[in-house]
């Protein structure tokens, strides 16, 4: 009995020693996964630094190959941008070529070419012994010492297809005149660059035989190749003579050297004598609930507008107000653009000698008498008056009129694209679309206009009493009304007039009945022709030469009537009225004004 209690009170101090042995151990294995808990922390907290430290510093410089491109001796040549604050060390540069199969990637030691912040650096790559291969497309990664990289790409012309379109100006042509044709490229590339300049190629074909004397083109005006960036489109110009038969189809190809199979637009025009080529071109009826708040502009534009030291042109837009609220009009922007993407033709068109706008005369203000006309820019005429600006009654219009000396050009400029920009409480509104020619020596000055005379020498008068008008406000429906529409020659020269044989066309609105001529003195053939939609087409062929016998200006005037139609509150209807001859030059040039003047016709 003793002895079994002794072996259990051994027993039992023997698990105590255990246990307590037990517990150290726990502690010791707990404060060994403690100590490594942290010396793991203290690697992770490390990496971390280093990482922040190392996209700082990355952060630091941040570069982009802001160009790329071929050379002649087939060499790649980039630009290299560094747009962050610190200095860029590019290291090397890897070129895949993506088209072998397999595909082939090179890599060249840079040799650490320094790019410093808010830097370009050109000609990278220009030196490498790799020769690249037109008719392949590469991807090109540039890397820096710091890791950054920058990526781009070429591929050659013929594997992309470029969105392409043509225009011809203008789009039926008479005999013997010039025809204008713009090509516009877009380069709408996103990660590939064209290597080389795009080099425009344009054939030409006339539907009449056989080609010869009567019937032929003869090119005056060619483009020459442009680069083409990622996002950027070019235009080309081309200037042709043209002469066929009434009738004669002209067909113009467009397309690229080395361009991508099936990459091309093709167009047509029309040889066609004035009366058949205007006949289309209808009068346009303006109702203003068809408008909503939309303000419709009718530009004014000379053509041609002849160079002249002491002559002034005229210049103008009819707006009109299509709903029953008054518009204020606080900016008139005339604009003419260049096919060149430099201006470099157009830069003294509107001279920029603000206020003046003119070289040796200042600009003359027909109307509005307040605000201010300035040629703040090159090929800009502009009116303003945001303190006060023009109102324009609910459903008429207004003219905006001025008087300008014509700049110089470097050469015959046979057409430039113009446009005209309003600045309206409806906000703003623009017609284009429109061209202009101009000579590079003293030349004809054509306008047509309205007028309240039947006195040529009257008519030229625009001060200190304006009989020159851009618009008519004063019609009532059912009363007829007399037209005095204006063909003249404002430039003082004699040596230059506008030849016999030029057409005067007026176009009357819709709804016009009765539409008779009154007076046609300097005009013969006139003829007058109703078409079914209700308008009418009226043609007068100048009997002489157009142009001062003295150093002033000269006009002829065509006067006819014709009744308004029935409207129930004032509507304004648009009247087209243009030009189509040439001068007397030795080598003659297109007379083309054209004016859109507004007619309000009240109840």
């Amino acid at each position: 009995m003793g002895i079994t209690n002794f072996n259990r009170e051994h027993r039992r101090g023997l698990s105590s020693v255990v246990g307590a042995v037990f517990m150290i151990l726990v502690m010791i294995g707990a404060l060994n996964v403690a100590l490594l808990a942290i010396k793991q922390q203290d690697k992770v907290t490390q990496a971390v630094v280093e990482k922040s430290n190392s996209n700082v510093g990355k952060l630091n410089e941040a570069i982009k190959i802001s160009e790329v491109r071929v050379t002649a001796s087939n060499k790649l040549n980039m630009t290299v941008t560094n747009t962050g604050g610190a200095t860029a060390k590019l290291v090397s540069v890897y070129i895949v070529n993506e088209t072998a199969s397999p595909k082939v990637q090179y890599r060249y030691d840079l040799n650490n070419i320094p790019v410093d912040g808010r830097v370009s650096v050109p000609n990278v790559g220009s030196n490498l012994a790799l020769t690249i291969k037109n008719n392949m497309k590469y991807s090109v990664k540039v890397v820096t010492a710091a890791g950054n990289s920058a990526t781009t790409g070429i591929t050659p012309i013929s594997q992309v297809a470029l969105p392409m379109s043509l225009t011809i100006i203008p789009p039926t042509v008479v005999p013997g005149a010039n025809v204008t044709v713009l090509f516009t490229v877009t380069n709408n590339l996103t990660d590939y660059n064209l290597p080389v300049p795009l080099t425009p190629t344009l054939s030409h074909t006339l539907s009449c035989s056989p080609v010869g004397t009567g019937c032929q083109f003869i090119d005056k005006i060619t483009p020459s190749s442009q680069t083409i960036q990622k996002g950027s489109t070019a235009i080309f110009q081309w200037v042709t003579w043209v002469n066929g038969p009434d009738g004669t189809v002209l067909t113009f190809n467009a397309s690229l050297t080395n361009a991508k199979p099936g990459n091309f637009v093709i167009t047509k025009s029309n040889v066609q004598i004035v009366t058949q080529a205007q006949g289309s071109f209808q009068a346009e009826q303006i109702v203003g609930a068809d408008l909503l708040v939309k303000p419709e502009v009718f530009p004014i534009f000379p053509g041609p507008f002849g160079e002249s030291t002491t002559s002034l042109a005229l210049w103008g837009v009819s707006i009109a107000n299509p709903v029953n609220q008054t518009m204020k009009v606080s900016r008139v922007v005339f604009t003419l653009t260049s096919p060149d993407a430099q201006g470099n033709q157009y830069q003294l068109i509107f001279p920029n000698a603000s206020p003046n706008c003119g070289q040796n005369v200042a600009l003359q203000v027909l109307y509005p008498s307040h605000g201010t006309w300035t040629c703040p820019g090159t090929g800009i005429m502009m009116w303003r008056d945001t303190a006060n600006p023009e109102q324009i009654a609910p459903y008429t219009a207004q003219s905006f009129l001025v008087r300008v000396q014509p700049g110089i050009v470097a050469s015959d400029e046979p057409a430039f694209i113009t446009g005209v920009t309003v600045f309206t409480s409806y906000g703003q509104f623009a017609k284009t679309g429109y061209a202009g020619n101009m000579r590079d020596n003293g030349g004809v000055i054509g306008n047509v206009y309205l007028t309240n005379t039947q006195t040529p020498a009257t008519a030229l008068i625009s001060s200190p009493t304006n009989h020159m008008f851009g618009n008519m406000s004063s019609l009532r429906s059912g009363v007829p009304f007399l037209f005095n529409v204006t063909l003249a020659d404002l430039d003082s020269s004699t040596s230059t007039k506008i030849k016999s044989g030029a057409t005067l066309i007026v176009n009357v609105p819709q709804g016009f009945t009765n539409v008779n001529v009154t007076s046609s003195a300097g005009f013969t053939g006139i003829t007058k022709k109703t078409f079914t939609d209700g308008s009418t087409h009226i043609e007068a062929t100048l009997v002489s030469d157009l142009g001062g016998p003295t150093t002033s200006p000269d006009a002829k005037i065509l006067s006819f009537k014709a009744t308004p139609p029935a409207v129930v509150r004032p509507t304004v209807f648009l009247m087209h009225t243009l030009t189509d001859g040439v001068t007397t030059d030795a080598t003659p040039f297109s007379v083309d004004a054209f004016g859109g003047f507004a007619l309000v016709v009240r109840p």
